[in-house]
């Protein structure tokens, strides 16, 4: 009787490790999800007429890939990144703009723009990620439009600080008629939260030296189209009159 147990016992691991040895293992290691977001470039620094943007990716920062080429005071289209960590720099015809990187984190399913900065001050990062919402959310609200407003101003010559602005809404072009005070001593490379505006409307607005009558800018906004409009109004350039002016644009974040 103990011979007959000790062979089925045997036998039923003979079967078990022929059982085991048709098992398919796989031999590559979990494949991670693709993590990605959306984000565009809007290119702001009147020194720097055209550059390449360029993005480094890996765990060491190895892998390099250009991103996109653009002109001064214009935006790209939206462009799927990886998400996660990444470095990037400018190159102009292939040689290095300056040699800053700017070290950035952007969340996956966040939908933003890449800000090209000038640099003010040595050292301060080039390019910054603003962040407008997540892909799977609906822009703006309904019968309303969003927008909001960032002073990427450049120094002139003789300045020696960055120019802080504030912003104020007129109903007309009139300017002694006042709608309201939007947003106050918003400094360079600063961005308002979203104003809930009605659509269909063009707005008057004057950007002044914050807390001073001193008018940096004055420009008007036409806001038409569908529900949910939502933008980012950023006046740039520099109020040098030799140099340059100062532009006041609304890039569309739908």
């Amino acid at each position: 009787m103990k011979k007959k147990i000790e062979l089925w016992m045997c036998a039923i691991i003979l079967t078990l490790a022929v059982a085991g040895g048709c098992v398919d293992i796989p031999s590559a290691g979990h494949i991670p999800p693709d993590y990605q977001a959306l984000v565009r470039i809007l290119y702001l620094d009147p020194s720097v007429p055209s550059a390449t943007v360029n993005m480094a990716l890996g765990p060491n920062f190895e892998s390099f890939s250009q991103l996109h080429t653009g002109n001064f005071g214009t935006a790209s289209a939206y462009m799927t990144v990886p998400a996660g960590a990444k470095r990037f720099y400018l190159t102009n015809g292939g040689v290095p703009v300056g040699n800053d990187t700017s070290s950035l984190a952007i969340d996956a399913d966040q939908k933003g723009t890449l800000f090209v900065y000038p640099i003010n001050v040595a050292g301060d990062p080039r390019i910054r990620f603003v962040g407008e919402r997540y892909t799977f959310a609906q822009p703006g609200v309904v019968d309303s439009a969003l927008i909001r407003f960032s002073n990427s101003i450049s120094r002139s010559a003789g300045d020696t600080v960055d120019t802080r602005v504030d912003v104020v809404q007129y109903y007309t072009s009139n300017a002694n008629i006042i709608s309201r005070n939007l947003a106050t001593n918003v400094a360079f490379r600063g961005t308002t939260a979203y104003f809930r505006v009605p659509r269909d409307s063009t707005y008057f607005f004057y950007l002044t030296r914050a807390g001073a009558a001193t008018v940096v800018l004055t420009d008007t906004l036409s806001i038409t189209g569908a529900s949910r409009q939502q933008g980012t109004a950023v006046a740039f350039g520099t109020r040098d009159p030799n140099t340059g002016k100062v532009q006041f644009v609304k890039f569309d974040e739908n």
